[in-house]
């Protein structure tokens, strides 16, 4: 009887610890619409490319880059980058 109670207690605590980590990244990952950013990509600290548009930013799974579309041309970035974003 101790057991089972161990293993219920055990499987509830990762499962709500699996679901506070997933839920964290949904969040962050989850855009309501488009929004107008302005990306700066850095080499060495100088600017080497400016990117202003109107859309979704979607982060690249396992990399540091980003993708976006702009009129049917697929853009990715990867690196030093700044980004801003508004309504």
């Amino acid at each position: 009887m101790k057991f089972v109670r161990s293993l219920t207690l055990v499987i509830a605590t990762l499962t709500l610890a699996g679901c506070a980590r997933d839920c964290a990244r949904m969040k962050r990952s989850t855009q309501t619409g488009k929004r107008e950013y302005l990306i700066t990509h850095y080499s060495g600290g100088k600017v080497i490319g400016t990117y202003r548009f109107r859309g979704l930013l979607n982060n690249a799974e396992d990399s540091d880059g980003y993708y976006w579309t702009v009129n049917d041309t697929l853009y990715e970035v990867s690196g030093d980058l700044l980004i801003r974003s508004w309504k």
